[in-house]
C-alpha cells in the first residue's frame, strides 16, 4: 500500500508540474516518478541507444546551467536530425528559460543562414552530422557565437556529454504562460516559411489536452519518424509522450521496410504520421495480397475487411487480422494522423485491422493541434472536435454551410516574429485565427475539411471544385504513386480563344509501372484510371486534363505536395 501511495503522490507531482507551466518541474517530476524507465531511444548504425528519465534530468539540467551562463533568456537554435540528444537539447533550453528555435535538419546552408539572420540566436546546438553545415551557414550569416555539439558520447568541453552537472543549488529558468518559448518555421507549402512564435502556454495546453484524450502511459512505445522541428512531432510526439512517461524511439527513415522492422523490433504501440505514409502502408498491404494470390488476394482482403467491420470488438478485429498485424507490427494499436486530410476509406481500412487511426487538424500557428478524433470517438471523414478550451467557427457566406475555418483559444500562437502587420492579417482583435482552410461543422461539433481557400478552383459559370475531393477519389488507385489536382488556365475545349480555369491532375505512376510501359502507354493507362475513379463525381469536377510526370512532385519535409508550385509549373508549360 505504501508503494502505491508513493507512486500516486509522485504522479500527482507530474500533474502539478503541468499545471505550473514549468518545463524544469516536469523534467524533475518525471525523473523522480519514472526513474530508470526508458524515455528516448534512437537507432545508430547497427544498434539502438537508449536513455532513461533520470539521465534526461541530468543532461538537460547540465545544458540549462551552461546556457544560463552564455545565453540567459536568449534564443537557442537547434539543428539536428531526430536523435535522443534532440529532446535533451530542447528540454535544456526550456529549463534555462530560453527560447528554442528548431530548424529543419535538411536545410541548406543558405536556408540556415536566412534563419540565423531572422532570429539572431545566441547559441547553436548542433549534431555531429550537421556541424559543417552549421559552420557554413554561420559564415554566410556572419554570425559568431558559441556552438555546442549534441553528442552525449563526446566528453569534450564543446559537447553535451562533456558538460559539468548542474550544481546542487541550480535554479532553473521559467517561462510565463504567455511568453514565447519556441520560434517555429512553417512548412511553407507556398512562398517563404514564416517564423511562428509559440508560447509556453500553447505547449502545455497541447500536452495536458492530448495526454488526457489519448491516455498514453508508461509501457507504451512510440515511433517517431517526422522531423522534430515540425510542431506536430515536437508537441505531440515528444512533449506529450514525455508528459505521459512513455517511450519515444527515433528512426531517421521513411523507407517502408525499415519502419516495419522498427515496429516489430521495438514493440511499437503508437505512431504519429502524415496521410502520405498511411496511404503507402495501405497500398503496400493491398499489393502484397495481390502479388501472392492474384485476383483471389484482392477478393480475400475485401472479405476480411467486410467481416472485420462487423466485428463487435476491436480485440476481435485484431484477431481476424493477426497475420497482417504480425507483419506490420503486432503491438501497434494507435496511429495519430496530422499534416493533411486522410481519406475516410483509409481510416476505415485501419480501423478494420484493429488500429485506431485518430485524425486531427491544425497548423503551426495553432501549436499545432486544434481538433482531434480521440480513440473510441472517431468519426470517419472528420478531423475531430476542438481541443478543450478551444473554439472552431465557420466563416460562411449567407446560407452556405462551407466557409473558412477560424480557431480561437489557448492553441493560437502569439504571432509572427517581427511582423505585426502579417499577424494582424490572420488574428483579429477577439483572438480568432483565420486558417485559410475551408470546411464545415456537423451538429456535434465535428469538423470536416473540404479544401484550402487558395486552392479552390472556380470554373466558368461559377461552379466550385475542391481539389482535395477529387484527390480523395483518385488516391484509391494502386497505379498512382502520388498526384496533385489543381486549377489551370487554358483554352476552353468548346470555345476556341476563350481562356478559363479548368481542373487538371498531375500524376506520378508507380515505379514498376514506369519501368514496364513507354510514355504513350502510361498516359493512356492513367487517363483510363482517372475516368474510372471519377465516374461517381459530378461531371464538372472531373479533370479535363491529365498530365503524367515521371519525377516526384515538389513536397514539404513532411510529405505535403506543394500545390502552388505544381500550379506554377503548369502555368509555365501553358505560357
Amino acid at each position: 500500500m505504501k508503494d502505491v501511495t508513493g507512486r500516486f503522490e509522485k504522479e500527482s507531482n507530474i500533474e502539478i508540474s503541468l499545471n505550473s507551466c514549468s518545463f524544469s518541474k516536469l523534467v524533475k517530476a518525471n525523473s523522480e516518478t519514472w526513474r530508470l524507465y526508458p524515455a528516448f531511444s534512437d537507432r545508430s548504425p547497427g544498434r539502438w541507444r537508449s536513455i532513461h528519465f533520470r539521465e534526461v534530468e541530468r543532461y538537460s539540467f547540465a545544458l540549462a546551467h551552461w546556457l544560463q551562463q552564455r545565453c540567459p533568456h536568449g534564443r537557442c537554435m537547434i539543428l539536428a536530425e531526430s536523435r535522443l540528444e534532440w529532446p535533451l537539447a530542447f528540454l535544456g533550453v526550456m529549463s534555462a528559460g530560453a527560447v528554442a528555435v528548431p530548424v529543419d535538419a535538411k536545410s541548406t546552408p543558405q536556408e540556415l543562414a536566412t534563419f540565423i539572420r531572422h532570429t539572431q540566436p545566441g547559441v547553436l546546438l548542433v549534431s555531429p552530422k550537421l556541424r559543417d553545415t552549421a559552420a557554413d551557414a554561420a559564415a554566410q550569416a556572419q554570425w559568431q557565437g558559441p556552438v555546442l555539439l549534441l553528442d552525449i558520447a563526446d566528453q569534450g568541453s564543446d559537447a553535451l556529454g562533456g558538460l559539468a552537472p548542474a550544481p546542487v543549488d541550480f535554479q532553473a529558468g521559467s517561462h510565463r504562460p504567455e511568453q514565447t518559448a519556441v520560434i517555429a518555421f512553417t512548412s511553407a507549402t507556398s512562398g517563404q516559411p514564416k517564423a511562428v512564435e509559440t508560447s509556453a502556454g500553447n505547449l502545455f495546453h497541447q500536452m495536458t489536452s492530448l495526454r488526457t484524450l489519448f491516455k498514453a502511459r508508461p509501457g507504451d512505445v512510440f515511433l517517431s519518424i517526422l522531423p522534430l522541428n515540425h510542431l506536430l512531432e515536437l508537441s505531440c510526439g515528444m512533449l506529450t509522450v514525455f508528459a505521459c512517461g512513455a517511450h519515444v524511439n527515433y528512426l531517421n527513415s521513411i523507407l517502408p521496410h525499415e519502419i516495419k522492422d522498427a515496429l516489430k523490433q521495438r514493440g511499437i504501440t503508437h505512431m504519429i504520421v502524415v496521410p502520405l505514409l498511411m496511404e503507402m502502408i495501405r497500398k503496400g498491404i493491398e499489393r502484397n495480397f495481390v502479388s501472392k494470390l492474384g485476383d483471389r488476394g484482392k477478393t480475400l482482403l475485401q472479405v476480411l475487411q467486410a467481416a472485420s467491420s462487423l466485428s463487435p470488438s476491436n480485440q476481435m478485429r485484431r484477431f481476424l487480422n493477426r497475420f497482417i498485424l504480425s507483419e506490420l507490427g503486432p503491438r501497434l494499436n494507435t496511429v495519430i494522423v496530422g499534416g493533411a486530410t486522410l481519406d475516410a476509406s483509409t481510416v476505415a481500412f485501419f480501423s478494420n485491422l484493429g488500429i485506431h487511426a485518430c485524425q486531427g487538424y491544425g497548423l503551426t500557428e495553432t501549436s499545432p493541434v486544434a481538433t482531434v478524433n480521440p480513440p473510441g470517438k472517431i468519426r470517419r471523414g472528420s478531423v475531430g472536435r476542438a481541443l478543450p478550451g478551444c473554439q472552431i467557427h465557420i466563416d460562411a457566406q449567407g446560407r452556405e454551410k462551407i466557409g473558412e475555418i477560424l480557431v480561437q483559444g489557448p492553441c493560437v500562437m502569439n504571432g509572427y516574429l517581427d511582423d505585426a502587420t502579417l499577424t494582424a492579417s490572420v488574428i483579429d482583435t477577439n483572438g480568432w485565427f483565420r486558417t485559410g482552410d475551408l470546411g464545415y461543422l456537423d451538429s456535434e461539433g465535428y469538423l470536416y475539411i473540404t479544401g484550402r481557400k487558395k486552392n479552390l478552383v472556380v470554373l466558368d459559370g461559377g461552379k466550385k471544385v475542391y481539389p482535395e475531393e477529387v484527390e480523395k477519389a483518385l488516391s484509391a488507385s494502386l497505379l498512382f504513386q502520388e498526384l496533385c489536382v489543381t486549377g489551370v488556365k487554358q483554352e476552353h475545349p468548346s470555345f476556341p480563344g476563350k481562356i478559363t480555369e479548368q481542373v487538371c491532375v498531375v500524376i506520378v505512376p508507380q515505379a514498376d509501372l514506369r519501368q514496364q510501359h513507354d510514355p504513350t502507354r502510361l498516359q493512356s493507362l492513367c487517363e483510363q484510371e482517372v475516368l474510372r475513379l471519377c465516374r461517381d463525381l459530378s461531371a464538372y469536377k472531373r479533370p479535363t486534363r491529365v498530365i503524367v510526370q515521371l519525377t516526384e512532385l515538389p513536397k514539404t519535409r513532411t510529405g505535403k505536395v506543394k500545390a502552388p508550385l505544381v500550379q506554377q509549373q503548369l502555368s509555365a508549360l501553358n505560357s
